[in-house]
């Protein structure tokens, strides 16, 4: 009976899937933000419409941080952990976010912009209406991660990992893909534009579903036809 529900649940979620479409996250006028001269949060500790820019707070280490509304502007918190975090409704650009241990986090209606992700983990976290773009998130961890209605655009994903996560509806724009790991992900929906899948690493089961242009599938159909083991004849 379980498993029967599960299934049905996620029919209907793929039925839903609609082509991505950006929500700007609701951080209101900035001079209506609270101006943060520091950041050294607790565990617990929940903030409103608070405005971080020009500024190192990092490594910090807190667990179910809750931020709202807000923006952090060149803000340095490379190498920091929040673990089962809540992010919404934010925008960050051209932050220092490299090695953030963000396991578990809930991201909702965030604009992500310039920022550096590098060895970023957010396996098992959930991204609702998020928009990463011009980005550098390689080798980060997007293990067992659930995705709906998140962009990628101009972002390097080089040697990331997507494996197990839910991408159902996702778009990947004129991203570097190479060594990304997208084994046993669920691609359903998923729209790949102006991105070169040849040097990923997915199965053809993994493809089942994403939708591409038909320029790209014809500019990638060796790659493909080797995925399936096509054996191709060589012309006299």
């Amino acid at each position: 009976m379980g498993q029967d529900f599960r299934k049905s649940a996620r029919s209907q979620k793929i039925q839903k899937i609609q082509k991505f479409k950006f929500t700007p996250p609701q951080t209101g006028n900035l001079d209506e933000l609270e101006r943060l001269e520091g950041f050294e949060p607790l565990d617990e500790d929940s903030y409103d419409r608070i405005l971080l820019e020009k500024l190192v707070a990092g490594p910090i280490s807190v667990r179910h941080l809750t931020v709202e509304n807000s923006v952090f502007d060149h803000v340095n918190l490379a190498s920091s952990t929040l673990e089962e975090g809540a992010l919404r409704d934010i925008a960050f650009d051209t932050c220092d976010f490299a090695n953030l241990q963000a396991v578990e986090a809930r991201v909702r209606r965030c604009h992500f912009k310039g920022v550096r992700l590098t060895g970023a983990n957010f396996s098992g976290a959930k991204f609702d209406g998020v928009f990463f773009e011009a980005c550098r998130i390689d080798i980060a961890s997007f293990f067992n991660a659930e995705m709906i209605s998140v962009g990628f655009k101009s972002c390097d994903l080089t040697d990331s990992d997507f494996r197990e996560a839910d991408l159902a509806g996702c778009l990947f724009e004129d991203c570097k893909l190479d060594g990304v790991q997208f084994f046993g992900s669920r691609l359903k929906g998923a729209r790949f534009v102006d991105c070169n899948l040849e040097g990923a690493r997915i199965g053809a089961s993994d493809l089942k579903g994403v939708i591409m242009a038909p320029n790209q599938v014809i500019d990638q159909s060796l790659f493909m036809a080797r995925l399936l083991e096509i054996e191709i004849e060589k012309e006299d």
